[in-house]
């Protein structure tokens, strides 16, 4: 048994044996059984060299012979002691290959880069993430986002109005940062406008879950269909069934849905998805207010249908002038 361990050892040491091999033995040596065996080679080369030794040997040769024993000694020992370090090294690079794969999904070793990004007037984009999610912003809306999410939850910064569809992911939350209130969902479809100027943050839930954690770490949930409005001034929320299509489809279908809302939130809402500044000449107007949907009509199409609704004019420039018929 001993010789076929030792025709192994020579090839090993000759480097005739493959890594794998290599591996194998490096391994085998790190046992008891391994550390038994080197023992042993080790005295039978000591005692090899003896018999070999005559009485009238002198004290040169003497010397000779045991500087040979310790370089023997010596090979065997670091031969030894490489295998065993290869037999360590072979997890310890697996794991820092691991890891190293792991730093190019999520941040590990370094701080996180942070994407800006601000939809002009008039624009929209659609974002996807390496995970998956896809977020797709309305204009006016700015999303602060890292360039890769961290190991534990995956967290963005959002002002102004966005439709989520967050891949699902019950270890890593998905959090939405807003101005004193924030959403964590781990895979699900919601709307969600929460703009900073604005008084009220609203969420429309379409599939899965969303917590809304707000106030002094009051927590709310919704269910699909739901609709919550939270007032951060009154730090209060009003849960109600939504209306109309989803989200998602309105900002594909570039829709645009009023309902009884007062004149100065129509041509705030219109001067976002148009890009074209309104100048108010009568503030009598502010008292209408308006129900019905715009879907891919230009904003001529718009204002001639609010012409046509009720008592008011604009006038075309660089600034749409409203007034009084």
């Amino acid at each position: 048994m001993n010789a076929i361990k030792d025709v192994m050892m020579n090839k090993v040491l000759a480097g005739e044996a493959g890594k794998e091999k290599a591996r194998e033995w490096g391994r085998w040596l790190a046992t008891d059984e391994g550390q038994a065996y080197l023992a042993a080679q080790m005295d039978a080369d000591f005692f090899e060299e003896r018999e070999n030794m005559d009485d009238g040997i002198c004290e040169e040769s003497r010397k000779r012979v045991f500087c040979n024993l310790q370089k023997k000694i010596s090979r065997r020992r670091f031969a030894g002691l490489t295998l065993k370090v290869v037999a360590a090294m072979v997890p310890v690079a697996a794991v820092i290959a691991i890891l190293l794969y792991l730093n190019t999904q999520v941040s590990l070793f370094e701080p996180s880069f942070y994407q800006d990004i601000y939809v002009a007037k008039g624009e929209r984009m659609q974002i996807a993430f390496q995970d998956g999610t896809r977020v797709y912003l309305y204009p006016g809306s700015r999303l602060c986002y890292p360039d890769k999410f961290g190991l534990t939850e995956r967290r963005v910064t959002l002002d102004g109005e966005a439709y989520f569809e967050v891949s699902k992911n019950s270890h890593r939350p998905f959090i939405v940062d807003l101005d004193k209130a924030s959403i964590r969902v781990t895979g699900t479809s919601f709307h969600l406008q929460a703009y900073a100027c604005e008084p009220d943050i609203t969420v429309e839930l379409d599939e899965g879950q969303v917590d809304l954690l707000y106030g002094d770490r009051q927590e709310y949930s919704l269910r699909p269909g739901e609709s919550l409005i939270y007032n951060k001034v009154k730090n209060a929320c009003i849960l109600q069934l939504q209306e109309g299509v989803s989200g998602l489809i309105r900002w594909k279908e570039q829709e645009i849905d009023f309902r009884n809302t007062p004149m100065k939130e129509v041509l705030k809402e219109l001067d976002l998805h148009y890009g074209v500044p309104f100048c108010v000449g009568d503030t009598v107007v502010y008292q209408y207010s308006y129900t019905f949907c715009v879907k891919k009509a230009s904003l001529e199409e718009v204002m001639k249908t609010l012409e046509i609704i009720s008592p008011v004019r604009f006038q075309k420039g660089d600034t749409i002038r409203v007034r009084m018929k």
